[in-house]
């Protein structure tokens, strides 16, 4: 829920700053968060994107994990995605991480924007519409590892341009990891001058 219009290295201070609050009792759980005030957590929170409307979300989340299902986050999509601020994209992930079920391809922003770039789907209005046209060619060997390995890439594409340039020139196949960054949109020369790299 956090990371949703968030950058990473917020995500993980808002994290850091839950699992060691004393105003959560019991800790980092489900009972802990639902026995929290909102405004507690919302403090805790403070820095992400809508914290207050996340604020929200996990309260009444949590509320519902406590009274509907014993405490456990449910291991289903129907009752991840009846949780308030839970869409297909989380779902799909917490079942994947947390559950060892792959039923989907977690599709975020990253992902919407790359897809279509390297032709493997064609534009689309939502990430659920991208989701759909993936999953109907993607082998399924290929759905658990997808997103952890794109998103990671999309992530980098953003905000460590050069260090993900100096990845590719030292890959095993640099022409084809440069090509690639050129294919998402990476201004090679530019980046490389930048940081005094060699291109291949």
């Amino acid at each position: 829920m956090l990371s949703s219009q968030t950058k990473d290295q917020m995500v993980g201070q808002a994290m850091r700053k839950l699992q060691t609050s004393p105003a959560l009792e019991g800790g980092l759980c489900a009972t802990g968060v639902a026995g929290a005030t909102e405004d507690t957590i919302r403090e805790l929170i403070y820095g992400v994107g809508f914290h207050n409307r996340k604020a929200s979300y996990i309260k009444r989340a949590t509320a519902l994990i406590v009274e509907e299902h014993a405490g456990d986050v449910p291991s289903n999509m129907k009752g991840l995605l009846a949780l308030p601020g839970v869409g297909p994209k989380m779902s799909l992930i917490v079942l994947n991480a947390a559950f060892g079920k792959v039923v989907g391809v977690s599709i975020d922003t990253h992902l919407h924007r790359m897809l279509p770039q390297l032709g493997w789907t064609k534009l689309a209005k939502s990430p659920e519409q991208t989701r759909r046209q993936l999953e109907a060619w993607l082998p399924l060997e290929h759905w658990p590892s997808f997103n952890l390995v794109w998103v990671g890439l999309g992530q980098e594409l953003q905000a460590e341009k050069a260090k993900l340039l100096g990845k590719a020139i030292a890959s095993s196949d640099p022409k084809r990891a440069v090509a690639l960054l050129r294919t998402l949109g990476l201004d090679v020369r530019k980046e490389a001058a930048k940081a005094a790299l060699d291109l291949p």
